[in-house]
């Protein structure tokens, strides 16, 4: 029997994990905006989409605008685990900014991560773990950008970008921490 090299088993191990996740599919339709703003909504910024990213411009109409991303029409069962991620450009102002997984039709909302103090000028990964409490059957990315005052996000500019819901409760690496699915579901997820 031959012995595997540390970077023979590395390779090994990716290829059949990243085989296994790539079969999975994201549970936010239109999530890279390759068909524009197709299932996104916003509430406070004014929205358009290119360049598989959607950016939203400021309305001045309130203090917390958000932007929301597409709905699979999956249902999802309470109790499971959802792994949520973003890579969001934080507007000039922004003070803070949360990820949340949302689901309006049950008015159920649960803060994946929050940024405090965010620095504008480069993307920013947000991500985390959310265990459902209730059944989704409308699930949708929601992010929420909050300034001082609503005249302070009139005109700022967000941009988002890889929007990803991912169902990780029976996942078979059973890995189910936020860390190891930003490294090994973001990047082999199929949009």
């Amino acid at each position: 029997m031959k012995r595997l090299t540390s970077n023979a088993f590395k390779k090994l191990v990716g290829r059949y994990f990243g085989g296994l996740i790539k079969r999975f599919n994201n549970l936010i339709s239109n999530g890279n905006f390759a068909n524009g703003t197709t299932g996104g909504s916003a509430s406070g910024y004014g929205i358009n989409a290119a360049n598989n990213e959607i950016t939203g411009t400021g309305l001045g109409t309130g203090a917390s605008p958000n932007i929301t991303g597409g709905n699979s029409g999956n249902t999802i069962p309470s109790g499971n685990k959802i792994y949520v991620s973003a890579y969001i450009y934080p507007p000039e102002g922004c003070t803070s900014i949360d990820l949340n997984f949302r689901d309006s039709t049950i008015n159920f909302t649960v803060t994946a991560q929050t940024l405090s103090s965010p620095v504008a000028g480069a993307y920013v990964l947000l991500s985390g773990i959310v265990t459902l409490l209730q059944t989704s059957t409308y699930p949708r990315t929601q992010i929420i950008t909050r300034f001082p005052d609503a005249a302070t996000s009139n005109g700022k500019v967000v941009k988002t970008k890889q929007i990803i819901q991912y169902d990780v409760t029976n996942h078979p690496a059973a890995e189910q921490t936020t860390a190891w699915c930003d490294a090994n579901i973001a990047p082999y997820i199929i949009y």
